[in-house]
């Protein structure tokens, strides 16, 4: 599943910063992987994303909800 989501953001991020960026790409993974809040995912990447964290983070927990229901009604 790291692997969905990790696409997930690398195109996220390339769409919202207009390149391609592993390291933050790979950053979000962790905090994911970590289990991080999404408030403090947020803090993290609020320096960096700006004004779009917010929408960021609540479309990656929107699709971690959705996966994980997914995976549990193994479907």
């Amino acid at each position: 599943m790291s692997s969905k989501f990790s696409a997930w953001i690398g195109t996220k991020v390339e769409q919202l910063l207009g390149m391609p960026e592993p390291s933050l790409v790979e950053y979000v993974t962790e905090l994911l992987a970590s289990r991080s809040p999404p408030a403090k995912t947020h803090d993290e990447l609020l320096p960096v994303l700006d004004a779009d964290s917010e929408t960021f983070v609540m479309k990656l927990y929107r699709m971690v909800i959705y996966e994980t229901e997914k995976a549990h009604a193994n479907l």
